[in-house]
């Protein structure tokens, strides 16, 4: 009988030590989250521009578009099957009933691109349940490896103060390499 007792408080304790091991390895992982939130809350404070860190960010959910304000400065990156393109808004004018959007299409790659197609998507300030209004335009230009190159795109119908942001996309049609 007088086995039973410490049979009893082993077995317990048995247990007890693999729920000790369990909880162990919640709070590791637990941590292991903490501080990655604590590292992109540092990013952020560090951050100079929010607006490019929000850029920085949406560009890692959906690498293959690029969404920035009209008045962000730096560029984001758009990543294709064909390559990845730098995106930056140079400047921005009123242009009959719409907006001209006057970009820099960075090209790292050592070729070129013809019959590039920018795909942007606009939504109005104060109106973000609104469907976005879409424009689709074929570049004219040979977009030249290692350059910025300016392009040119109209949204319309709208106007400098109501769009809130836009979301562009670039399909290359055509590579060129030197033979």
């Amino acid at each position: 009988m007088r086995w039973i007792f410490p049979l009893a408080t082993a077995l317990f304790l048995t247990g007890c030590n693999q729920d000790i091991t369990a909880l162990k390895a919640e709070v590791t992982q637990l941590r292991q989250e903490v501080d990655r939130q604590e590292k992109l809350l540092q990013e952020v404070k560090s951050t100079a521009d929010f607006n490019s860190f929000l850029l920085k960010l949406q560009s890692e959910q959906d690498p293959r578009s690029v969404t920035f304000s009209l008045t962000d400065k730096g560029y984001g990156t758009v990543k294709t099957t064909q390559g990845i393109f730098l995106v930056s808004v140079e400047d921005v004018q009123p242009f009959a009933n719409g907006v001209k959007l006057i970009m820099l299409l960075g090209n790292p790659q050592a070729m070129a691109y013809s019959g590039m197609t920018l795909s942007a998507s606009w939504t109005k300030a104060g109106a973000p349940d609104a469907s976005p209004q879409t424009k689709e335009v074929t570049l004219p230009q040979t977009i030249r490896s290692g350059y910025w190159n300016k392009v040119e795109m109209v949204l319309a119908p709208a106007k400098v103060d109501e769009i809130d942001k836009v979301t562009l996309r670039v399909t290359p049609n055509q590579v060129q390499l030197t033979k």
